[in-house]
């Protein structure tokens, strides 16, 4: 608790831990002359709030013998009390496990100070079965949005820092992980296993430091967006502004999951040819097994990849010729952006900060593949900290980090397990100064009745969004949340989401248009289809929730609406 790393601290370690805080010699002290009992409040402390209490302690004789103190954890108690008369809003639904989702939040109310100088106020999530709501207040999000927005038009060295920063510590983690696939578990004590944990914890949450800007600039209004459309709308037509936005606010570098598609066409180009691809399907198995995880999942095998190949070789016929046409759009997209700039004029201060959004953008989706493979190497640290502890993977997903360290260092309940298998049914916690703390169900109740406000939901033949790609097309909607959801997606239909992630992938490459409830020109979705060249509009607010499976809608991504037409 007061982040003292011997086993058995003595009295003369705690003195030292607390030397700079509190002179707790001087109380001791004071409570046994006085006989009486002195309570601190409020002591903050390697990031978190105690309460200690000291009282005399005397014999038979009613001699003093001394003193004991408390050292009680408020933390909890402080982040609750943070949340009086807050305001906070469903923004989405996740599907993730405990481990993914302190990884993110404790970054967000913690660590993000080292880049912007502040962090989010207090996050709730609430769930089960691995499907978490995640409540934030409105204000508190454009707050952070603001002021990475102003760093983003007045510090251009800040940008090149922190975007070079970005790169630097996705290096690193990713070196960082990858070795954790081959390193021979049976041999490491779990002193050992806890400092892997701690490293790559650590390395985690410091890659997020600057890597969740992207996200958090168009968390839940699209400031940025409007910015750039603000500044083109001088030059640029009503009527063409989405068209022009877009095209300009598109990456030129290619995504990871396209780079996969690119690198397995070739493969697929050499099967057509009825050469040995054997070798070529092993390394590309080693290099993209992790391709469909999110915060988790399952490797996709040798088999898979061949499979797949198959399955290109019989829908493109000629595999080289579809990687030389994804390789084209990417260079058409250049080539747009260069005629846009010329035929409209646009300025050299616009299209600077047009390239910003396009590194925005990129970055989004490029730290996605980052944290995918990286959740997938993990994995192998984490089945032995398992196995070590009598528990299986998925109860290590479930467990906050400080958990996993204290059952490491003193060994873990039967009762705790049980505990930590409970949050499979429900699972709550509240992320507060960069620590997430679990919520009981009457806590988690309280705070949903008293704090969580409503949006009012629209009833509309019409709905308003962010255009992401152009064009205009009409189709009958499918709801496609999950993976599961996947299966009714047919050929020519209109994909709508809450918002979509790489385990959609495949579902979104059938899809004639794509809607999204959230989402800016940096979210997933909008990456996708312009990589994909297909009709997109995101940030609906409650389009999933306006629109059913069957409905015939037009996407007109010139005035980015969606009309509902039977």
């Amino acid at each position: 608790m007061l982040g003292i790393t011997k086993p058995q601290p003595s009295v003369l370690d705690i003195l030292d831990k607390l030397s700079s805080k509190m002179d707790l010699r001087t109380k001791i002290e004071e409570s046994i002359r006085n006989d009486k009992l002195i309570v601190e409040e409020q002591l903050k402390l390697s990031g978190i709030v105690l309460r200690v209490l000291i009282s005399p302690v005397k014999d038979g004789e009613d001699e003093p013998l001394g003193a004991v103190v408390l050292f009680h954890d408020i933390t909890k108690e402080k982040a609750i009390e943070a949340l009086k008369n807050y305001p906070i809003y469903n923004l989405y639904e996740n599907q993730a496990n405990v481990f993914a989702m302190f990884l993110g939040f404790d970054a967000r109310t913690g660590t993000l100070q080292k880049s912007l100088g502040t962090t989010y106020k207090p996050i709730v999530s609430v769930g089960g079965k691995r499907n978490f709501s995640m409540y934030m207040n409105h204000e508190d999000c454009l707050r952070i949005a603001n002021i990475i927005l102003k760093k983003l038009q007045e510090e251009p060295e800040w940008v090149e820092y922190a975007t070079k920063e970005i790169y630097t510590r996705a290096s690193t983690l990713i070196a960082f992980s990858r070795k954790l696939k081959n390193i021979n578990y049976k041999t490491k004590s779990q002193a050992e296993l806890l400092t892997l944990y701690q490293e790559y914890c650590s390395l985690f949450k410091e890659m997020r430091v600057y890597s969740s800007i992207p996200m958090m600039l168009e968390h839940d209004t699209p400031v940025l967006s409007d910015l750039l459309k603000e500044k083109l709308n001088q030059q640029v037509e009503s009527e063409n502004l989405n068209n022009v936005f877009s095209t300009l606010s598109s990456p030129t570098k290619i995504s990871y999951i396209l780079q996969e598609e690119i690198e397995r066409l070739k493969i697929a180009a050499k099967h057509a040819r009825e050469q040995n691809i054997e070798q070529e399907i092993k390394t590309h198995t080693e290099r993209w097994n992790w391709r469909e995880y999110m915060f988790e999942g399952t490797p996709l095998t040798e088999a898979d990849f061949l499979k797949q190949i198959e399955e290109d070789v019989k829908q493109h016929k000629d595999p080289e010729k579809r990687k030389q046409e994804l390789e084209k759009k990417q260079r058409n997209i250049q080539e747009k952006q260069q005629e846009y700039i010329e035929k409209y004029s646009i300025p050299k201060e616009t299209q600077n900060f047009a390239k910003i959004a396009q590194e925005i953008v990129y970055l989004k989706y490029f730290r996605k593949g980052i944290f995918a493979e990286s959740y997938y190497c993990v994995e192998f640290l984490l089945k032995e900290i398992g196995e070590q502890l009598g528990m299986n993977l998925n109860d290590v997903r479930a467990m906050f980090d400080w958990e996993t360290e204290e059952a490491l260092t003193n060994g873990i309940t039967k009762e705790k397990i049980q505990e930590i298998r409970k949050r499979e049914e429900f699972c709550a916690f509240v992320s507060y100064e960069g620590k997430c703390y679990p919520l009981n169900e009457e806590e988690a109740t309280k705070i949903l009745k008293e704090n969580v406000k409503e949006e009012t939901q629209m009833t509309m033949t019409e709905i308003k969004g962010q255009v992401a790609c152009s064009g205009n097309v009409q189709g009958k909607v499918c709801i496609v949340n999950t993976v599961e959801d996947m299966e009714k997606m047919k050929e020519g239909m209109i994909l709508t989401s809450i918002m979509t992630h790489p385990n959609l992938f495949s579902a979104m490459k059938r899809a004639k248009g794509i809607i999204t409830d959230i989402g800016g020109l940096s979210c997933h979705a909008a990456i996708v289809a312009r990589e994909l060249q297909i009709p997109c509009i995101v940030g609906t607010k409650q389009a999933s929730k306006i629109l059913q499976d069957g409905m015939q809608v037009e996407l007109d991504t010139n005035t980015g609406t969606i009309k509902i037409i039977n």
